[in-house]
C-alpha cells in the first residue's frame, strides 16, 4: 500500500533550511508522531508500534543526529547495510558508526517522499542530503544531495535491519577534494 509522507528534516542551525533558505516540513508539526516538547526524545511514547511508525521514528532520530534515540530504536542485534553492501552488526557498534558519520556530515538528513509497508518491512523513498565537513565547518560548496531509498525490517517494535540504497558519488567527490 502506498502512503505519501511529509518530508522530514532537521531544523537546527546549520540545517538544510539554514544553508539554502528552503524549509522542509517536519511531520512532527502534526503532533501525532510521538515527538516530545522542548527537544525531548519521545520516540516510543504516544505512537503505535506499527513497523511504519517505528521506521519513521528512526528517521526522526537520524534527522536530529540523536544517536541515543537511534540506539533506543535498534534491536540489540541490529544490522546496518550501507549502499556499498558493507555490514555493521550490533546496536553499540552502530551507535558508534552514527556518531562518526554525524561528525563527518553534521547536518545529514533524509526526506521521505513515499513509504511502502508490507508486514514488518518498510521501504521509504526520498532524498538524502548533508554537508561533508572534514574540519567541522559547514561550507555550501560541500553540500550534497542524492536520491535514496531505505529499507527497515522491524521486529518487536525495534529496527532489526536498516538498509540504505543511494548513489555515494556526490560524497566521494567531495571527500576526494583537498581540504
Amino acid at each position: 500500500m502506498k502512503q505519501s509522507a511529509a518530508a522530514i528534516s532537521s531544523s537546527r542551525p546549520g540545517s538544510y533550511a539554514d544553508l539554502t533558505g528552503h524549509s522542509i516540513p517536519d511531520e512532527s508539526a502534526l503532533g501525532i508522531f510521538g515527538i516530545g516538547r522542548a527537544g525531548q526524545r519521545d520516540y516510543n511514547v504516544r505512537m503505535s508500534d506499527s513497523p511504519e511508525s517505528v521506521a519513521r521514528a528512526f528517521v526522526r532520530a537520524i534527522n536530529r543526529q540523536d544517536t541515543d534515540g537511534l540506539a533506543e530504536l535498534m534491536a540489540p542485534e541490529h544490522r546496518f547495510v550501507d549502499s556499498l553492501g558493507g555490514v555493521t552488526e550490533g546496536r553499540e557498534k552502530m551507535r558508534a558508526g552514527w556518531v562518526g558519520y554525524f561528525r563527518m556530515v553534521p547536518d545529514y538528513s533524509i526526506a521521505v517522499e513515499e513509504c511502502y509497508c508490507d508486514g514488518p518491512v518498510v521501504v521509504m523513498l526520498g532524498m538524502a542530503r548533508g554537508t561533508y565537513s572534514p574540519d567541522g565547518e559547514l561550507r555550501p560548496e560541500n553540500r550534497w544531495e542524492t536520491p535514496a531509498a531505505w529499507r527497515a525490517l522491524v521486529e518487536d517494535a525495534l529496527v532489526a535491519e536498516w538498509r540504505v540504497y543511494a548513489d555515494n558519488e556526490p560524497m566521494r567527490q567531495l571527500m576526494a577534494r583537498p581540504v
